[in-house]
């Protein structure tokens, strides 16, 4: 999770100060990355952001030696509930994704976002 502790599971800050701890752990193998980012996100530039986090995790995992080959980014995408609430812009997030080199370092990594 990108922004705050929750029942989902470890803070970003909590994981990243225990990274060293983990990547210590020889008899662990993380290979799937799951990231609860939060739901109705109605803005393509935050989803990017949560993106860009997560995958600057994964890349810190690879390059300590964890054999990581999926990135689940968990979706969070906007669905309308009423009247006040705005559609999701997909054309500006395809846009957007397309811009993001942070996707282009760690193509290999199945990805998903659900």
């Amino acid at each position: 999770m990108v922004s705050k502790s929750s029942k989902f599971g470890i803070d970003l800050t909590s994981f990243q100060e225990r990274l060293l701890d983990i990547l210590a752990l020889e008899h662990i193998q993380i290979s799937i990355l799951h990231v609860y980012v939060g739901s109705q996100i109605f803005s393509a530039k935050t989803i990017i952001f949560n993106i860009k986090v997560i995958s600057e995790v994964a890349l810190k995992l690879i390059e300590n030696g964890m054999k990581l080959k999926e990135i689940n980014y968990g979706g969070g995408f906007g669905f309308p509930c009423s009247a006040k609430e705005p559609f999701l812009d997909l054309a500006q997030l395809k846009k957007l994704l397309q811009k993001n080199t942070e996707l282009e370092k760690i193509k290999n990594l199945k990805l998903k976002c659900i």
